[in-house]
Formats: C-alpha cells, structure tokens, sequence
C-alpha cells in the first residue's frame, strides 16, 4: 500500500475532510478534559504561540488506522 502524503500547513490540512475531522477531534478531546478555554487577552500581553502537528497512523498491515491532529504549545517566545 501506497502511504499518504503528509502535508504540514494548517491552511492546506483544513481542506481535506479527513483532517478536518481530525482536528474537530482534538478540540473536542482538549474540552472534554478542560484543557482548552478561550479567554479575553489582558492588555499589553501576548498570546501563546503554538502549532499543529499532523500524523497518518497506519495498522501494521500499513493500512491507515486513523488521521491524527495534535495542538501543541510551542515552547519559544
């Protein structure tokens, strides 16, 4: 089996309803769990930086197990 092209950017990934899914999943997971909030941004502070990060997950008969999406902070300023 041929493997997926993985794509990288956020803009392209939301195109495909496989990835959209994947993402609406991760959101969903961070709110169930009380990891996500949306909040007002007090004045003269910065929001958070942070990316997407994508990921085919394949059986091990390399079929595709699932598209996976994770939002992640990213560490920098």
């Amino acid at each position: 089996m041929s493997k997926v092209v993985e794509l990288r950017v956020f803009h392209e990934m939301v195109k495909d309803p496989k990835w959209r899914e994947a993402i609406t999943k991760e959101i969903e997971a961070l709110e169930e769990n009380d990891n996500w909030s949306v909040e007002k941004l007090p004045p003269g502070k910065k929001p958070i930086n942070y990316k997407w990060v994508y990921e085919v997950k394949y059986k091990s008969n390399g079929s595709i197990e699932r598209y996976k999406a994770c939002l992640l902070i990213r560490g920098d300023k």
